[in-house]
């Protein structure tokens, strides 16, 4: 009996993640805030930016998102990141599986892809680094492709701004888009059009004012 509510526990966490693809530290607050007779029987931990939750034989097992792939590139887009930013490092934040880098590096781009959220399937070499924290290179190219909403978004654009970025690249839905980027939505421009499979637009923040703060 208690196996089996363990069980369905970790379903429905899973479950939700899977639906919202919240980072782990979401996950975690769902998980310690959950009603119901489990939750003084059992707790997830996070250490270094990753989540833990217990398994069956009691021990504690990183918490694995699903690959989703949220976005799906067009090679519209990876021409125009290779005309754009062919001699800039690019850094791919929230990368997921990792399929945008892949796709970026067999278009002959520099690719380092960062995310602290464990995956199932890995596509790509995936640096466990919390984007809003990340010590992004001066001059690089920080990307964000279809984000969790949040402040994630706009807290990454703020470390990218300190950082002294070259250029940050935003790839979501138009409806995302003032969300997402909140305050720094007035400073982006939109570039293109029908760049996925879901016509996602690209934002890219404005050099003038990423001069002005470097």
């Amino acid at each position: 009996m208690l196996d089996a509510m363990l069980l369905l526990l970790v379903s429905g966490v899973a479950q939700l993640t899977q639906m919202l693809d919240w980072n782990a530290r979401n996950a975690a607050r769902l998980w310690a805030t959950s009603a119901g007779p489990t939750r003084s029987n059992f707790a997830a931990i996070v250490r270094g930016g990753e989540m833990f939750i217990p398994s069956m034989n009691g021990l504690f097992q990183p918490f694995m998102l699903p690959p989703n792939k949220f976005f799906q590139p067009k090679p519209a887009f990876l021409s125009w990141m290779v005309t754009q930013f062919s001699k800039h490092l690019i850094y791919d934040v929230g990368s997921g599986v990792g399929h945008v880098s892949r796709l970026l590096t067999e278009y002959g781009l520099s690719v380092v892809a960062i995310d602290n959220n464990g995956r199932q399937e890995r596509e790509f070499a995936v640096e466990s680094v919390d984007g809003t924290s990340c010590g992004y290179r001066k001059g690089s190219v920080v990307m964000l492709c279809r984000p969790c909403h949040g402040d994630f978004a706009s807290d990454v654009i703020e470390q990218a701004i300190r950082c002294k970025a070259g250029a940050i690249v935003y790839v979501g839905l138009k409806e995302n888009s003032n969300i997402d980027l909140a305050e720094y939505r007035k400073y982006f421009k939109m570039k293109m059009r029908n760049v996925g499979a879901d016509n996602e637009r690209v934002y890219v923040m404005g050099t003038e004012y990423l001069k002005r703060n470097m």
